[in-house]
Parts: structure tokens; C-alpha cells; sequence
């Protein structure tokens, strides 16, 4: 079929004896629903909706869009994000001709929108930022050097990770890791005396 416009779109006729018939129009959902209200979230051309969002009187302004700072949001990003496990995510391009990491976060309102402030900094207490290779203070210009790498010992260092270290000074559980023979260690992460982190055997 084709809409008012010609352009080519798949659905089917649905037929009520005695009242004519309704056309069902396919769209295509994704493994999570919307934060804001519970509704389903499916795929249109501008990125991933709450179906509230698309009704007439719409009820919910809830939109992930696909295309943001020069990347595209994939649909597995889109559910990790929805379903409260959205991470770090690399290749923004801003308009200052620099690329940049940052996740998608929910403001007050319920926007989504991109952010790279993970927590404060535990030596001068300035926000700390998420970069290309390691978490690091935004007060790096006047002196301060905390930072959290992004890679322990092949352990990649989640969002979550981040945040835990910087609000508990230690990572609740640990994680594997692997020695330069290969071996593998369930060590963890925690902020030391000096402000340093610091890999631990776990125990």
C-alpha cells in the first residue's frame, strides 16, 4: 500500500462484518518499553518511539533519536538504554570538529539526551568526565590527575563500574580478569589512600 504521499508502506485490511474495515499497519517493535509511561517502543525513521508518542493527542513524549552528534544509536543500544542498562558510547562528533564518549541519559522532563559527567572527582571535587580512554577530571588543566582507565587487565570498565567507584570508593562485586600467561583472576577495583585506583585480589 501507499500513503497519501506514494510512499510504499506494509500493513494488511482488517475486516468488521457490518462496519467495513480497518487497515492494520506493521510496525516494528523493539525489546523494551518506555520509561516514562510502559508503552512499547518501536522503529520510525527518526529513531525509537513510545507508540503514546505517536498517537494523535499524544501522551508521551518519550523518543530515542537515532541519529545523534553524527552517530547512529543502534537498536541494541536503544534497549540497553530502556531497559536501565545503557553504557558508554564512543564516535560523537561535536561541532567543534572533535569526537567524544558520552551515554544517553533522561533529563527532568524526560528528554533524552547525551552525557559525559559520570560523578565528582574524589581529590578537588569537580565533576569527572568520561574520554576516549580513561575517566578523567575536568579539573586535569589546574593540576588534578585523578583518573579511572577505562581497561583493567582486559576488564573493560562499565558505566556502572565507574559510578560505584565513585560513589562508594570500591566496586560491590568483582570481576575476571586474565594475567600475561592467560591465567584468570577475579580481582576488583577501589579507590586507595592517595586517591590512586587500585586492582585487588578479590576476597
Amino acid at each position: 500500500m501507499c500513503d497519501q504521499k506514494g510512499f510504499p508502506y506494509q500493513g494488511r485490511f482488517i475486516i468488521n462484518p457490518g462496519k467495513g474495515y480497518d487497515i492494520e499497519t506493521e510496525t516494528r517493535p523493539i525489546d523494551a518499553v518506555c520509561p516514562n509511561c510502559g508503552g512499547q517502543i518501536i522503529q520510525t525513521r527518526f529513531g525509537y518511539a513510545c507508540v503514546n508518542h505517536l498517537s494523535v493527542n499524544s501522551l508521551c513524549n518519550f523518543i530515542i533519536p537515532n541519529f545523534i552528534c553524527n552517530r547512529y544509536i543502534t537498536v541494541e543500544e536503544a534497549e540497553a538504554f530502556c531497559n536501565g542498562n545503557g553504557d558508554i558510547l564512543d564516535g560523537f562528533f561535536n561541532k567543534q570538529g572533535k569526537w567524544f564518549s558520552a551515554y544517553l541519559t533522561r533529563t527532568e522532563n524526560g528528554n533524552v539526551e547525551l552525557s559525559s559527567i559520570i560523578g565528582k572527582c574524589p581529590v578537588c571535587g569537580q565533576d569527572v568526565l568520561v574520554g576516549p580512554t580513561a575517566f578523567n577530571c575536568s579539573n586535569y588543566r589546574h593540576g588534578c590527575d585523578f583518573k579511572i582507565w577505562r581497561h583493567y587487565y582486559g576488564h573493560k570498565v562499565n558505566l556502572q563500574d565507574a559510578k560505584e567507584l565513585l560513589d562508594h570508593g570500591k566496586l560491590k562485586m568483582p570481576f575476571e580478569a586474565f594475567d600475561k600467561l592467560g591465567h584468570v583472576h577475579a580481582l576488583t577495583l577501589k579507590v586507595g589512600l592517595h586517591n590512586e585506583i587500585q586492582v585487588t585480589s578479590y576476597k
